[in-house]
């Protein structure tokens, strides 16, 4: 038993390093100075926004989109279909600003072995001419700062760099549980998300010489997901992937508890399909799942039997590590609010209270829960959509249909994720 107490002790102890490194990591990105780039030396830049229904703060990311501080990109946004719920705000906001660098297209025959977002990405870059250096990718959910575009792209400019990708920040608009939750979860996973060199599609930039590579090509003609396998692509071209801080966006939606679960479970699952290091991710999720209650059981045990000193120290393992998250949380909130300050935008300063360390157990526990689901998952609803998951990750879309809004429910809330 004692040597069991052991095993557990380190593990903890390993976890409790990894988590501070990581963090460290993370915060070393956002205190970088980045050299400034001219405009003649940019990239021209093609910024794709595929759509699937109407999202809350889209007309907010339209406008935003509009106001770029850039010197040569256009805009080419894909609906999912003429008779989309966007294309409604769509048209109103570009009938305000007639150019010629703004192009609206339906998809056309999506492929039945993608994500609709990859297949709406793919049917954009096949538009573009030989003078176009760079995609960004832009979700609805975003409101780009006028600088978002430049800030993003800049980080290109080095030819040791193939993709530079934002965060997404969610700031709770109300106390539900579901909203913390995410809320918890997110600040995490972007900082796992650093570590193990996962973008985020939201708010991301790809060079030409990777969105052009066939290997890369084939590869989304397979993925459900157009970020999480841009990490292979990059290994194999000897690229790297760059966190821009700048590039930061706010959520400031709520969501209930199931639909959080839902959100997590789907992003998991997205990186045990397309990502290398999906073993890193996974062995967090475990050890966040499983010590703690191992450890509390067997402080149990040892207490019982008389092994005082090991009972003590197995239940101050897992209180060790529930405070070094709840202070990772907390260091790298700070430097995104810092971040975000820069540009006249304010979330709330949290402090360690009893709400914060409850959310951030619980966001722990249904991610270790997730992490198992999404090994077993074989069926995942996106934006209304059933896609099967196959033999070695194979992606079949179960049958394509127009997005229509629903009654909200865990799969249909919030539907910009």
């Amino acid at each position: 038993m004692i040597n069991l107490a052991f095993v557990l002790l380190a593990t903890c102890g390993a976890a409790i390093v990894s988590t501070w490194w990581v963090t460290r990591q993370f915060a070393v990105e956002f205190t970088k100075q980045r050299p400034k780039v001219s405009d003649d030396d940019l990239p021209r830049v093609a910024v794709i926004m595929p759509l699937r229904g109407a999202d809350p703060f889209l007309e907010q990311c339209l406008r935003g989109l509009l106001k770029q501080n850039y010197p040569r990109f256009e805009v080419r946004i894909v609906l999912d279909g003429a008779t989309d719920p966007a294309r409604q705000i769509v048209d109103r906001v570009l009938s305000d600003d007639q150019q010629d660098h703004l192009h609206v297209d339906v998809l056309c025959n999506p492929r039945a072995t993608c994500g609709l977002k990859v297949s709406a990405i793919q049917q954009a870059i096949d538009q573009l001419d030989d003078s176009v250096e760079a995609i960004a990718i832009l979700d609805a959910d975003g409101s780009p700062h006028e600088n978002w575009l430049r800030e993003l792209a800049s980080a290109l400019c080095d030819s040791t760099v193939g993709a530079a990708t934002g965060i997404r920040w969610f700031a709770p608009p109300t106390r539900a549980s579901g909203t913390l939750v995410r809320h918890q979860w997110n600040i995490l996973a972007n900082i796992q998300m650093h570590a193990a060199g996962i973008p985020w599609g939201g708010s991301l930039a790809i060079h030409r010489k990777v969105f052009e590579d066939p290997d890369h090509r084939l590869r989304w003609t397979k993925s459900l997901c157009e970020d999480t396998p841009l990490a292979q692509s990059l290994r194999q071209l000897d690229l790297r992937l760059v966190l821009v801080p700048e590039a930061v966006f706010l959520n400031r939606e709520s969501i209930h508890l199931a639909g959080a679960f839902h959100f997590i479970r789907r992003q998991l699952l997205l990186v045990r399909l397309h990502h290398p290091r999906w073993w890193f991710i996974s062995l967090l999720g475990f050890i966040g799942l499983l010590t703690p209650m191992a450890c509390l059981g067997l402080t149990l045990a040892l207490a019982a039997s008389g092994e005082i000193p090991a009972a003590v120290a197995c239940g101050l393992a897992p209180i060790a590590y529930v405070a070094t998250v709840v202070l990772s949380v907390k260091r790298a909130s700070r430097c995104v609010r810092q971040t975000l300050a820069k540009r006249g935008e304010e979330i709330p300063r949290g402090g360690i209270d009893v709400t914060t360390v409850v959310y951030a157990c619980l966001s722990l526990f249904l991610h270790g829960i997730a992490v198992l689901l999404a090994i077993v998952t074989r069926q995942i609803t996106w934006r209304g959509i059933a896609y099967r998951i196959g033999h070695r990750g194979q992606i079949q879309m179960v049958e394509y249909s127009p997005f229509i809004m629903l009654p909200t429910t865990h799969e249909t809330a919030d539907t910009s994720i």
